[in-house]
């Protein structure tokens, strides 16, 4: 493994712009995010795994000097101890100067007790729970006193202390995932996976925790043949495309059509239409004189009110918007029928798509043609 990839995605589109969730294949010491962060034993002086890799890595992280950003106190072990050296204290997120060499800017640290600690694995998820939540209040407070971190990289917090790997992705998702809906300043954030034989049960498990269905059913032939003319089109486009947020969702994409073996799900191809009508309804706006907002929805609907877009490309766009949105929820939400997205739900995805791809291919052409508007 030479690079890290991309095993699983997450987008929602959030009042301030569009937010993604990302499970990452690779090495967490290689990251160049705002910030990284990282999880270290409580009590005596913190150890883990990431912590000992960015120091053999990067030299010395200051430990000793470490400020504290939130204590966690009041549960069972997360009682911090009143000795006279900070790293006593057993559990809480610190503030760490990273190395000069490191590829991130900024170093968080949460003091975490391992599972065995607590009575049963709901009592551990609970406490995890508690952690996890700490940090992101840890990133609010920094937030709020002006800092920026609109990347954002962490581990397996706690991975070597045994919490349950359901519940531990389970948890990470809900809070991450309502961090990125009221931040104003994360636009991403990477769970990061190292271990080559780890990647796959996370993958799994995030998928289940999203009611993620993969099943092609009835429309098997169907949904063979859309994947076939999509790689064709996304070809084609991508040889003379530049918009960055247009050539990533697209690449994303041509990634995930030549498998016809489940390994991404419904929801996912969802993902990746929504990515692309957010990216597109943006750069359209841009070639017609318009100012894009931070809102796909209200993108679209100036697309909507321009004499320049078919009707129904513009109601082509806003499917593919809202079947997207479809991919954040947890599993088990509601008692809605149906409650998840199935297989004839794929075919609207991905020919929805087909039309948006074949349409914006002409408008690349026509429009480069008539005044030069498309650069790329």
């Amino acid at each position: 493994m030479n690079k890290n990839s991309v095993v699983n995605t997450l987008a929602i589109e959030a009042p301030h712009g569009f937010r993604e969730f990302r499970l990452v294949h690779g090495d967490i010491c290689a990251e160049a995010a705002d910030l990284l962060i990282v999880s270290a034993n409580a009590g005596g002086w913190p150890t883990g795994a990431v912590l000992n890799a960015l120091e053999v890595r990067y030299g010395d992280l200051g430990l000793d000097e470490a400020g504290l950003v939130i204590p966690l106190a009041g549960h069972s072990p997360f009682q911090l101890q009143q000795e006279q050296v900070w790293y006593q204290s057993a559990a809480g997120v610190y503030r760490l100067t990273p190395p000069a060499r490191a590829p991130f800017k900024h170093l968080l640290m949460l003091r975490l007790p391992g599972a065995a600690n607590f009575e049963n694995g709901p009592a551990a998820i609970a406490a995890f729970r508690q952690a996890i939540q700490a940090t992101f209040a840890a990133l609010a407070a920094l937030e709020f006193g002006g800092q920026c971190f609109q990347t954002i990289a962490l581990p397996v917090l706690g991975g070597s202390r045994h919490y349950p790997k359901e519940g531990a992705i389970q948890t990470l998702l809900e809070i991450a995932l309502n961090w990125l809906r009221v931040s104003r300043q994360t636009r991403q954030i990477n769970f990061v996976v190292h271990a080559d034989d780890e990647i796959a049960g996370w993958d799994a498990a995030m998928d289940k925790v999203l009611g993620r269905t993969f099943e092609d059913g009835d429309y098997r032939q169907a949904i063979a043949e859309l994947r076939a003319v999509l790689l064709a089109r996304i070809a084609e486009i991508l040889k003379s495309e530049s918009d960055p947020l247009i050539r990533q969702a697209l690449e994303f994409l041509a990634l995930a059509l030549p498998s016809q073996d489940h390994h991404t799900s419904i929801q996912q191809f969802g993902n990746f239409g929504r990515m692309t009508a957010e990216a597109m309804s943006q750069r359209l706006c841009r070639d017609l004189g318009l100012t894009p907002g931070e809102s796909a929805f209200g993108n679209i609907e100036l697309l909507g009110r321009s004499p320049d877009v078919a009707k129904w490309i513009y109601s082509y766009l806003h499917c593919l918007r809202i079947l997207g949105n479809e991919a954040v929820h947890l599993a088990e939400r509601d008692q809605r029928i149906p409650k998840s997205l199935a297989a004839g739900d794929l075919t609207v995805i991905l020919s929805n798509l087909s039309r948006v791809l074949d349409f914006y291919r002409q408008w690349q052409t026509g429009r480069g043609t008539r005044n030069g508007s498309l650069a790329g």
